[in-house]
């Protein structure tokens, strides 16, 4: 039996794609920017355990184009962390985020949001995001 998943998944590889994404409004170049890639409802947004990880050392301008490519298809999120200080997690103080962030889909309201109102669908071989930083 296991022969026989391997010898189809030589035949029938899953399809895979690439997920580029335009990160807009950086306002500095100091530190890094990290952009993590989720597939997962239960590691997002914390950054320990997602699917895919793009850092960015030397900052230029106010925006970053990059992809994620051979990414199988399904359901997947973004968050990103402008992390100034080098200390790679989000430094909170007493009114919230000290360092700017993004998320796919760019959802509103306070507090950090979940992965359903994050998520979007890789399902064709480009999927293109626009990601607005806050700070």
């Amino acid at each position: 039996m296991q022969f026989i998943l391997i010898l189809f998944s030589f035949l029938y590889p899953p399809e895979t794609g690439k997920i580029e994404f335009i990160l807009n409004g950086i306002n500095n170049s100091d530190g890094q920017i990290i952009v993590y890639l989720y597939k997962s409802p239960t590691s997002f947004p914390k950054g320990k355990t997602a699917f895919r990880v793009i850092k960015f050392t030397k900052i230029k301008g106010v925006s970053i184009k990059a992809s994620f490519k051979n990414i199988p298809y399904g359901i997947y999120a973004i968050s990103v962390l402008h992390d100034e200080n080098m200390s790679n997690k989000m430094d909170i103080g007493f009114f919230g985020p000290k360092e700017g962030y993004a998320f796919s889909y760019d959802p509103n309201g306070f507090g950090i949001p979940d992965f359903d109102e994050c998520k979007f669908s890789l399902n064709k071989s480009t999927k293109i995001i626009d990601l607005d930083m806050k700070y």
